[in-house]
């Protein structure tokens, strides 16, 4: 089943973005209509963090910038960390109602992207980064993974946990790209390898776990925008596989 914003949200919101509380409410809502003994999964896609930020003045009372914080760039800055700051009670209070039930369930949270932050937003700026001393130069290796990364989260309820014999919280995953989670979210949870396509991903994530689109892959603990021939092709089976992974599900 596939669900979007015009089918459940138009009616109410007036051409407006539907706050993540409320898609929280949906979730929790369609995970309480299924079968407990049916495995269930669902991916919901939040919209209400998502920028540009204004960058003209304060929309939240939380004020996280206290120097430059009456600037265009103070102002993106204080608006967006305003923004995660809610967009976490949110998603605490999904966590609070998830540890409580009796069912297990494991739950995985990642950004797709980092934020836009400052006066010109149409032109993807980064200005706000600079003014507040964060290192974005794509040259070097710290600040292309400051540039493009962001960090992702999987976690158990306690019964879930309870199905494992040794404590399984405060492990720190290794840095791969999105496309390579699921098979994290498997090996993290004891399933094996998964299907075929995971199993096919699984051998290219050894060999290339970063694979990025702007020219820059992790080869043998590094990034490099220089492949040798063996490289280009794990690149390529990489795009094959994840070609046949999108066109197989429409025929």
């Amino acid at each position: 089943e596939y669900y979007f914003r015009e089918e459940l949200f138009e009616d109410t919101l007036d051409g407006t973005v539907a706050e993540d509380d409320r898609l929280y409410d949906l979730i929790w809502e369609k995970f309480n209509d299924t079968d407990p003994a049916v495995p269930y999964f669902s991916f919901s896609v939040t919209y209400e963090g998502h920028g540009p930020y204004n960058y003209k003045k304060n929309l939240y009372d939380t004020r996280f910038v206290l120097e430059d914080a009456d600037t265009a760039d103070g102002y993106a800055m204080n608006n967006y960390l305003s923004c995660v700051y809610k967009r976490d009670q949110e998603l605490d209070d999904l966590v609070r109602r998830l540890t409580e039930v009796d069912r297990p369930v494991a739950l995985v949270v990642f950004g797709d992207h980092k934020p836009t932050l400052g006066a010109d937003v149409n032109n993807y700026t980064t200005a706000a980064y600079k003014t507040f001393g964060m290192d974005l130069d794509v040259s070097s290796e710290q600040g292309f993974i400051n540039y493009y990364s962001t960090e992702y989260l999987i976690w158990l309820n306690p019964a879930a946990q309870a199905l494992y014999d040794e404590d399984r919280t405060g492990q720190t995953g290794p840095m791969i790209s999105p496309c390579y989670l699921m098979n994290q979210v498997f090996d993290y949870l004891g399933m094996g390898k998964g299907p075929a396509f995971l199993q096919a991903m699984e051998e290219q994530m050894q060999a290339m776990p970063v694979f990025s689109t702007k020219g820059r892959y992790s080869v043998d603990g590094h990034l490099t925008g220089t492949l040798t021939a063996e490289a280009l092709e794990t690149r390529q089976t990489i795009r094959y596989l994840n070609y046949y992974r999108r066109t197989a599900d429409m025929e």
